[in-house]
């Protein structure tokens, strides 16, 4: 048969976990950008990332089981409404993202600018 799954170069099943990784990889990165390094613009990437991931992750999560892909919709409301208040922010402090610059080098030690 001459489908995709004749050329995909992964295992059956692979895709769903591989987008549900790079999608909550995503999300623990947001509040270390954010929170952490007080990078707006940082924060807003990564969350608009996260927002095409997690849409991704549902429509690859559906065919195999439709319970988990309608489960992720209110995470989906949720990360939306984030966006708009992570986008706001950005745009209500447009020097932010150049005042205050912290590079993470482990999980307790931290090196900013002021």
């Amino acid at each position: 048969s001459s489908g995709i799954n004749a050329e995909w170069p992964l295992r059956p099943g692979a895709l769903p976990w591989m987008v549900f990784f790079i999608q909550i990889t995503l999300n623990f990165a947001w509040p270390l950008i954010f929170f952490v390094g007080h990078q707006l613009l940082g924060g807003l990437i990564d969350i608009l990332l996260m927002l095409v991931f997690i849409i991704l992750n549902i429509s690859v999560f559906i065919p195999v089981e439709k319970s988990a892909g309608l489960l992720l919709l209110p995470y989906l409301a949720w990360v939306t409404f984030a966006t708009y208040l992570n986008y706001t922010l950005w745009r209500l402090n447009p020097d932010a993202s150049t005042s205050h610059l912290c590079y993470i080098f482990s999980d307790n030690v931290f090196l900013c600018n002021n």
